[in-house]
């Protein structure tokens, strides 16, 4: 029986202790972002099935900076200087998004510019938790006219 105590102990203490709660990233209302004709919007790229009218966005991004919510708490992230691609956007006390996309379509803007269809993922971190989304998206910008 004393054979058994020190590997019932090592067992104990090899156990992980139970994780942190997953986070939730939410739907921005509108009105919640930046408003900014000129912004990158995303959106997650399987919707419910139930979904019905404009599709949320989920991460909005302008000259200020990102907009994210999760938990019901909106964030304002600043771009990590020296980023390309991908993009880091952090806070302080806030996720971390790091966003990696490609162009898929170029389409024109009916008020001039163009509108850029995009595909991608957004790594967010929050609280030592990790979560890949896979997302869609448009980047526009009135430049003309």
């Amino acid at each position: 029986m004393l054979a058994l105590l020190p590997a019932m102990t090592l067992l104990a203490a090899a156990t992980p202790h139970a994780s942190a709660k997953p986070f939730h990233v939410d739907s921005i209302i509108p009105g919640e972002g930046p408003d900014d004709y000129c912004s990158t919007v995303y959106w997650l790229e399987i919707q419910p099935p139930e979904l019905k009218g404009p599709v949320p966005h989920i991460l909005e991004i302008t000259e200020d900076g990102a907009f994210i919510k999760v938990d019901g708490k909106m964030f304002h992230l600043t771009r990590k200087p020296g980023t390309g691609t991908p993009a880091i956007y952090k806070a302080a006390d806030a996720p971390t998004v790091e966003e990696s996309r490609v162009i898929t379509r170029v389409d024109k803007d009916p008020d001039g510019g163009d509108i850029n269809r995009l595909q991608g993922t957004l790594k967010v971190t929050y609280r030592k938790q990790v979560q890949t989304l896979t997302v869609k998206g448009k980047d526009v910008c009135y430049n003309g006219g």
